[in-house]
């Protein structure tokens, strides 16, 4: 329970915290908040209840707290069409000189991703920042598999896929907790889709972005938006807007 409530939290609150909220307001980072009120009170609990810690506790979920909420965030962002709000960027310069601070490495991993982003955006380009189709979803949790964006540029090894084929179907998962869970009663998930299962199985026609849209009710007045209509993108640049 607590790795569940683990990825929907870093989902929710992680991006809030680190890239919605305005800069002079941030108090803590994410990962600060993290380990002062989450994980130090958890080990008190798991130390006077005599208890030992997850067995994912220092491989999966300390090692998530450096990246996990900042590849959701750029997946959030780059499939803001399918979200209900308009996700801000959150990655002026002064932003990713605090990303720097609070998550050294930032720049030469994801920042490196969001230069790309950036230069689209400059060049009038918004269209190519908008995927062509639609990422894996876990078959535990349901949120998109992402990794650490260090392993694109050579910082890390590449993860190797997470796979159960059972009763005729490859089930996917994004971390090795998810599929621990899923594999102590694989018959309680029995049946269950995710959305890119009735993406890939025909169900939902035609099967393309626009098709997924279409499927989840959400018009284009109701898609996502960039927060700021990309201005993050034009600091200290000319002044420009764009089209979204």
């Amino acid at each position: 329970m607590f790795w569940r409530s683990w990825h929907i939290f870093a989902l929710l609150t992680g991006l809030s915290m680190d890239y919605y909220t305005p800069l002079e307001h941030r108090k803590h980072s994410f990962k600060e908040f993290m380990n002062e009120m989450v994980v130090k009170q958890f080990m008190d609990q798991f130390r006077d209840f005599g208890l030992e810690l997850p067995w994912y506790w220092d491989d999966h979920f300390l090692k998530e707290l450096d990246w996990y909420h900042h590849a959701l965030h750029l997946g959030v962002w780059t499939w803001r069409q399918t979200a209900w709000w308009n996700p801000d960027a959150g990655v002026s310069p002064e932003e990713r000189a605090w990303l720097e601070e609070k998550y050294p490495g930032w720049n030469d991993t994801f920042g490196k991703q969001w230069d790309v982003i950036t230069e689209n955006i400059r060049d009038g380009k918004p269209e190519l920042t908008l995927p062509e189709t639609f990422p894996m979803v876990c078959n535990m949790c349901q949120i998109p598999l992402v990794t650490p964006a260090g392993f694109l540029f050579g910082k890390l090894d590449s993860p190797e896929p997470l796979i159960v084929d059972r009763d005729g179907r490859r089930l996917l998962f994004c971390s090795e907790p998810c599929k621990w869970v899923y594999e102590q009663n694989p018959e309680r998930f029995a049946g269950q889709l995710t959305i890119i299962d009735r993406f890939l199985s025909g169900v939902i026609q035609p099967p393309t972005v626009d098709g997924a849209l279409a499927y989840m009710g959400l018009s284009p007045e109701e898609q996502g938006q960039d927060a700021t209509n990309y201005a993050w993108a034009f600091v200290n640049q000319p002044a420009r807007q764009i089209a979204g």
